[in-house]
Formats: C-alpha cells, structure tokens, sequence
C-alpha cells in the first residue's frame, strides 16, 4: 500500500484550522508537507510564535507520519512550482491538497485600495487556482486524488 501525501497550505497557528486539518489527515496515517508565511501572520491580530510551526511538525510526526514544512508566500508568482519541487524532493508525489491559505484583512470600504485587493487576489485566487492547476497536471495519470478549498475572514 502506497502512503498518501496531503499538501496543506496556510499552517502557521497551532489553534488554526491548517493544524487542525494536519493532525486529522496524520492520524489516518497521511504524510504531511505544509506550508506557512510568519510575516503575514505577524500582521495580524492572532501573530505566531518563533516556535509553532517546528512545535505543529512534532505534533504531526506524533501519529508516526513523515512531515515537511516550509516557508513560503504564495503570492510570489513562481511559488506553485517551489512548492510542488520541494514536496517531490521531500516526499513524494502529493495525492491530496489542501488550499488552505488565505489573505484576509480588516481593510474596510474606507481605506481598501487597489495595492490591497491585488493582494488579496494574489493569495485567495491566483495561488489557490494555480496550485490546483498544477496538482491535477500532476497527477492527471493515478487513479484517484482530492483538492480541498477552503477560505475564511
């Protein structure tokens, strides 16, 4: 039986969603690769410590699965192609992925500009729709494979 691999995209908080989705996909015996980008988080309300996303590996690798993690801004243009040559060179081909990354703001209609909404699109758009793009490229030729959208703010 081949182990199945779940790319997971916005896992920076211990008590964020990302986490929690890692540790029900690790208990099922699934591999983990996620991602996660410190200096948006550090810009919101809920910041992240130094440690949590080492601290939120180990909790995964309690259940006995690989897990890899890195840093990465999605919003960066070749971010797709980063993400999916470091899980193949970590782990493996990914057979679930996980968009769960997202950019949300507390901008409201007063002070929302351009600047702003591009990033927005940048994130909740463009990544979301180019790391899906790719992973069904990917993985066009095997038998079965799972993307999950989520958002939130």
């Amino acid at each position: 039986m081949t182990t199945k691999i779940a790319i997971v995209t916005g896992v920076s908080r211990l008590q964020g969603i990302g986490c929690a989705i890692c540790i029900e996909l690790a208990s099922k015996g699934v591999d983990i690769f996620f991602t996660y980008w410190t200096d948006y988080d550090n810009q919101m309300p809920w910041r992240v410590g130094d440690d949590e996303p080492a601290a939120i590996q180990a909790a995964i690798e309690k259940h006995g699965v690989r897990c890899e993690k890195l840093e990465l801004d999605l919003a960066i243009p070749d971010s797709t192609a980063i993400l999916f040559d470091a899980v193949g060179n970590k782990l493996g081909r990914a057979s679930i992925l996980v968009n769960n990354a997202t950019y949300s703001t507390q901008t409201g209609i007063d002070t929302l500009s351009a600047s702003e909404l591009d990033r927005h699109y940048e994130v909740n758009v463009r990544a979301t729709t180019l790391l899906t793009l790719e992973f069904a490229r990917r993985f066009r030729f095997e038998k079965s494979g799972r993307i999950i959208n989520l958002t939130s703010g």
